[in-house]
C-alpha cells in the first residue's frame, strides 16, 4: 500500500464502471428524448425442461409435445426411447445411459426427435460433467433447426462456453 497501487487500481475500476453506466443511461435518455428509442421487445418466457415438453397420450402410443409455440407429435418408436433415456438419466445410470441416447437417436425419425434427443443428452452431459457430451448434445441442438428462436443465443452462447472449456 506504500506505492497506492491497490487505492489506484480501485479508482480505475470504480471510474470505469461509473463511465459505462453513463454512457449507457445517456445514450437511451437521447434516443428516448429524440424518439428514436423504444424499448426492446421482451422474448416471450420460453418454459424449460418439462415443461416446454409436456406430453399428451396420442393415438397409438405416441404423445403431442410443445416446442416453443410449435405442437409435435412423436412417433410411438422414439416415444418409448426417449422415456426409457429419461428413466435413466433421473435414475443416475450412468452406464446405460449412453446406449440409450444412441437408441433415442436411432428411434427419431425427424428433426424434433433428434432435438429431443440431444436434449436429453446434454442433461445426462450436466450431470455427468462431461464437456464433450455437452458440446455435442447443444451443436446437434443447433443443428436440428428445431431449436425455438428464443433459445438460439443461449445455445450459441453455452457452445461457444463448452468449446472454449475444451480448447477448441
Amino acid at each position: 500500500m506504500a506505492d497506492g497501487r491497490p487505492s489506484v487500481t480501485r479508482m480505475i475500476k470504480m471510474l470505469g464502471i461509473a463511465l459505462v453506466a453513463s454512457t449507457v443511461l445517456g445514450t437511451a435518455a437521447v434516443a428516448q428524448r429524440e424518439g428514436g428509442y423504444q424499448a426492446p421487445p421482451t422474448p416471450p418466457q420460453v418454459p424449460q425442461g418439462k415443461e416446454q415438453q409436456q406430453q399428451q397420450k396420442a393415438s397409438k402410443g405416441g404423445a403431442t409435445i410443445m416446442i416453443g409455440d410449435r405442437k409435435v407429435s412423436l412417433t410411438p418408436e422414439f416415444t418409448k426411447a426417449y422415456q426409457d433415456l429419461l428413466k435413466s438419466i433421473e435414475a443416475n445410470e450412468t452406464a446405460a445411459i449412453s446406449g440409450k441416447v444412441a437408441a433415442a437417436h436411432a428411434a427419431a425419425k425427424t428433426p424434433e426427435e433428434h432435438y429431443l434427443a440431444y436434449q436429453l443428452q446434454l442433461k445426462a452431459g450436466m450431470a455427468a460433467k462431461n464437456e464433450a457430451e455437452m458440446g455435442t448434445a447443444v451443436a446437434g441442438m443447433i443443428g436440428s433447426g428445431v431449436a425455438p428462436q428464443a433459445q438460439l443465443s443461449t445455445l450459441h452462447l453455452a457452445l461457444g462456453k463448452v468449446r472454449y472449456n475444451q480448447k477448441q
